[in-house]
């Protein structure tokens, strides 16, 4: 069980991390019946021995959706946090996950990694509707606050469930105002991937309905790239998002919720007695220096800047095996290249799409898509200036076109009554 920690120096109140997610996967895992985190550890290790790959070459997209859960302020107002700072996070992740040059996610250490992640707003909703605030979801939550206890929250067995979208095909965040003081609170927490492949065992495991990553509000996004008054330093530079994006994707905290006798499974991250808090440099612990600046220990945002070759590893294998994670990066309307420089005119009748391409365009190719993501049809290449494609075959219901010259793409939908 993970508590938070008040302690007192000359008067004064410390801030220190508090991540939820080793408390909330505790009772998660009772409350399904789940295997143990031990389970997961030898699935995980098993699907890493299989495939030796650092996969350092591919990208992998993640669309994310982020719930803002208010009490009716007004946008950009207390816990209804704005659109700017929803982009912020979004920022981070991306310079923590890439180690990009020249921002706070970057460093030189030998056992540093670009993870190959990176994370963007989902364009459209589930029905294919364009979203006004893209990757936004404003939900009324009807509450000051939210409990931190992981027995019987609300958040798990209320809000998440009734505000999820298809974590098939959205990465869900929620961010809420977490009950009690703002300088001893849980800053947020992280549900585990699952695994599949163990004998007598389901895909989902019976968590597809909280799937996804909590945040407190005043953590939610950086100080550095705008005017976010209800940012909390020293966890004000988008780093709580980041370690719990971190547990989302498999990484376990670097200390092990241990001794030095715990591992967190990674060989490039050296043990550690015990979380650190602060920004203690040079401490040793577990007879060697202790690597305070990873991403899923505890100190505080400016100290953090490093996920290792090993945490990539773990993270891509996830992605690449756990159920949803797997679907998440390729399964998904949100991920299909967009790049309206080719002119093209369509328009249907009945369920007969018409295509008018320009003779200088020369030949290009078009699928029909599903609204989830699915290839429908074989490509087939359009060779003549005005074309027709009988959908017949189609149940009535909103698709995607996707033309491509082999280098662009060009998408629009469509609906079929």
């Amino acid at each position: 069980m993970i508590f938070s920690f008040l302690l007192v120096f000359e008067g004064n109140l410390i801030a220190q991390r508090n991540c939820g997610t080793m408390a909330f996967d505790s009772v998660r895992r009772v409350e399904y019946s789940l295997p143990s985190l031990e389970d997961f550890e030898n699935w995980l290790n098993e699907k890493m021995t299989q495939d030796t790959r650092l996969k350092s070459d591919q990208v992998y997209r993640i669309p994310v959706i982020v719930h803002v859960v208010h009490n009716g302020e007004n946008p950009g107002e207390g816990a209804n946090i704005s659109y700017e700072q929803v982009v912020s996070q979004i920022q981070v992740l991306n310079e923590d996950f890439r180690r990009m040059q020249g921002t706070r996610g970057y460093n030189d250490d030998a056992a540093g990694a670009d993870t190959g992640i990176e994370f963007y707003l989902a364009e459209y909703g589930p029905d294919g509707e364009d979203l006004g605030e893209p990757g936004i979801d404003r939900v009324y939550g009807g509450r000051d606050s939210w409990p931190s206890s992981p027995l019987r929250n609300p958040i798990e067995t209320v809000l998440k469930p009734s505000t999820i979208w298809d974590p098939n095909r959205y990465f869900n965040i929620w961010t809420v105002n977490f009950g009690g003081f703002v300088s001893r609170n849980l800053l947020g927490y992280a549900q585990f991937p699952d695994m599949s492949g163990l004998d007598g065992l389901s895909d989902t495991n019976g968590s597809a309905s909280t799937d996804g990553v909590v945040i407190g509000y005043q953590y939610f996004g950086s100080s550095d790239k705008g005017d976010f008054p209800d940012l909390y330093a020293p966890f004000d530079l988008g780093r709580t998002t980041t370690h719990e994006v971190g547990h989302w994707l498999g990484l376990r905290h670097i200390w092990g919720d241990g001794d030095c006798s715990v591992d967190d499974y990674c060989n490039d991250t050296p043990n550690a007695a015990e979380p650190n808090y602060g920004c203690p440099e040079g401490k040793i612990s577990c007879n060697s220096i202790d690597m305070i600046n990873n991403y899923l220990d505890y100190t505080d945002d400016p100290c953090m800047n490093i996920f290792t070759n090993c945490q990539k590893e773990r993270m891509l294998t996830v992605l690449e095996n756990s159920p949803r994670r797997k679907e998440l990066v390729v399964n998904n309307i949100n991920a299909i290249p967009e790049e309206p420089d080719i002119t093209i005119h369509i328009y249907m009748s009945g369920k007969l799409l018409h295509v008018e391409i320009p003779p200088s365009q020369g030949y290009l190719s078009l699928e029909i898509i599903s609204i989830d993501g699915r290839r429908l049809t074989t490509r087939e290449k359009l060779l003549n200036t005005y074309n027709t494609v009988d959908l017949n075959y189609l149940p009535s219901g909103i698709y995607i076109v996707a033309f491509t010259d082999g280098t662009r793409y060009f998408t629009q939908k469509i609906i079929l009554k």
